[in-house]
């Protein structure tokens, strides 16, 4: 277990960083619901630095707090007309904290339900375990860790890879039973449409290796979905990666490929691997990749070629020390 320990200084860094990509999203949240009162109090300290650096998103934003009671589940917006307060705008959950992910989760499909345009997602604590992956969070934490320790640099993460151009809403979800009915995602790769969200499913309750896959949504819109697990201790797989076809060419690919390097790290994990569709080798060449093999794999009427990536890398030998006699 690692305890870790974060301040005022260090909540608005990750803030700070926060509010450089907020405005490229599009469309711009401007629908703020900070959910319980530990995400009033990071929306405080949000509003003092939207002053401070952003005063003309005061006039764009609308704040509807998000309640949710220990001992009633129903979430309840604090407005006279939740409908009509939501219908056709751009939300923004906040929230201090991610532990299971449920809360969130349901937050995102009540808003959903009552008519916002899109849906994205903040916290500034995300555990690894969390079911439900926000567009954006600060740190996280393994799933038996606790609070946060100070860096000399806040590295703030994102779903979001791209660094030019607007941000779409996206979140991400770990694979549960609620999918089991939903649209396949066609990518028109056959080795991939073939596999259904039940066999993943399955998959996910009978292995030994750790397998999770994890679907890319936008609202309640499955775009993509990445398949994770561990072959081995230092080593992560990332089995699948896949856009639907109608959403390929938006670099949501990178958004699927960049998280799972992000759990491979969380996992202490020193390499990531995948097999590439030998149509892709070149692209994932451009995220570190290079070929570990070049003996391809055939499946489907498809070339796979084994890449990998290090994370970690190994520091050289100190030379000897100088012999006395």
């Amino acid at each position: 277990m690692v305890t870790y320990f974060i301040g005022g200084e260090e909540v608005d860094a990750y803030l700070r960083d926060f509010l450089d990509r907020l405005g490229r999203f599009d469309p711009f949240p401007n629908l703020w619901c900070p959910i319980t009162p530990s995400g009033d109090v990071l929306l405080k300290r949000l509003i003092a630095l939207v002053r401070e650096q952003q005063p003309d998103w005061i006039n764009r934003v609308s704040v509807v707090p998000i309640q949710i009671q220990r001992e009633d589940p129903k979430i309840r917006l604090v407005t006279q007309s939740a409908a009509a307060d939501v219908r056709g705008k751009t939300a923004l959950l906040l929230d201090t904290a991610i532990h299971s992910g449920t809360t969130m989760s349901r937050c995102a499909d009540e808003i959903t339900k009552l008519g916002a345009a899109d849906v994205c997602a903040y916290s500034l604590m995300l555990k690894s375990d969390s079911s439900f992956i926000p567009t954006m969070w600060g740190f996280m934490m393994g799933k038996t860790d606790r609070a946060f320790f100070l860096l000399d640099r806040i590295p703030n993460h994102r779903l979001v890879a791209q660094m030019e151009g607007p941000l779409p809403c996206v979140h991400l979800e770990r694979l549960s039973e609620k999918y089991i009915c939903q649209r396949p995602v066609v990518t028109g790769l056959a080795s991939l449409d073939r596999v259904t969200w039940d066999d993943r499913w399955f998959d996910m309750a009978t292995t030994h290796q750790q397998r999770s896959s994890y679907a890319l949504l936008r609202k309640q819109e499955i775009l993509g979905y990445v398949t994770i697990h561990h072959p081995e201790p230092g080593c992560l797989m990332i089995d699948e990666v896949a856009v639907d076809q109608k959403h390929q060419g938006r670099k949501l690919s990178g958004t699927l490929i960049r998280f799972g390097e992000t759990l491979a790290r969380q996992s202490d994990c020193r390499m990531v691997r995948l097999y590439a569709v030998s149509t892709k080798v070149e692209y994932y060449k451009k995220f570190g990749y290079h070929v570990a093999s070049e003996k391809p794999i055939r499946l489907e009427n498809e070339e796979y070629i084994l890449m990998e990536r290090a994370l970690l890398h190994r520091l050289p030998e100190p030379p000897p020390l100088p012999s006395h006699h």
